[in-house]
Order: C-alpha cells, then structure tokens, then sequence
C-alpha cells in the first residue's frame, strides 16, 4: 500500500482532496492576494441560480480563536456564500501543511494558476514568498 503522508511541499499539490460540507464561519481567511472583490454580488447570484460549481480549498487548521480550517483558495466563492447567507459549504479538504514553507506553497499554487489576478496581485504574492523566505 502507498504511503499516503505529504513528503514535500509537491506532493501537498497531487494528493486526492475529499470534499467535505463544512460551517462557513469555522474558515479562517488569512489575507490573500486578491485584493478585488466588487465581483462578488455578481458570483453570489450566479451561486445562488446555478449552485456552487467548484469548492474551495482548505486544509484543517485548529486555532485558539475557534476557526477549524484555512483556506487556501476560493475567498471569493466563500464571500458569496456569506453573503447568501449559507451556513455550509463544499470545500476540498487538503492535507495540512507542515511548515510556512509548504504553506505558502500551496496558496500560490492554487491562486497563481487564476488568470484573472492582475500584475500587482501576482507581484504581491512573488515578494509574500521572496520575503517569507
């Protein structure tokens, strides 16, 4: 049988996530790099007529202030879902990371692959990395 535990950073990339429903005010949203929202209403009704199509990413992350997971991409499917007022939500539930390292990997990884971040957004993240490491 395969061992099934992160090694590296890259295999926290290509693990098989479940999908898990969770409370939607358990989320941690450490701040990202998008800095646009004003999309939102518009995702919200797109949700709210469709269904939420793709789930967010998180991976568990018990913290003192009673959040249970972080998220690592979709905060803008998870704002619309706020403002739906949804208690619930799909996410992709990821192996947690062990270190800062593995942990800003992951968040690049998911969110540099949108081609809807602008220049600035894709340079904030590059010096987030340059300067956490």
């Amino acid at each position: 049988m395969a061992d099934t535990q992160p090694n590296s950073s890259l295999s926290l990339l290509h693990d098989s996530p479940s999908v898990v429903s969770i409370a939607v005010d358990k989320i941690y949203v450490r701040p990202q790099y998008r800095q646009n929202f004003d999309h939102v209403p518009e995702l919200a009704e797109n949700i709210r007529q469709n269904g939420l199509q793709q789930p967010i990413v998180v991976f568990k992350n018990k913290r003192e202030d009673g959040y249970i997971y972080e998220l690592v991409s979709g905060e803008s499917r998870l704002r619309a879902m706020k403002l739906l007022e949804r208690g619930k939500i799909s996410a992709s539930l990821r192996p947690a990371p062990t270190n800062e390292l593995e942990r800003v990997t992951l968040q690049l990884s998911e969110n540099i692959q949108r081609s809807d971040l602008t220049h600035l957004e894709i340079a904030l993240a590059a010096d987030d990395l340059r300067m956490t490491f």
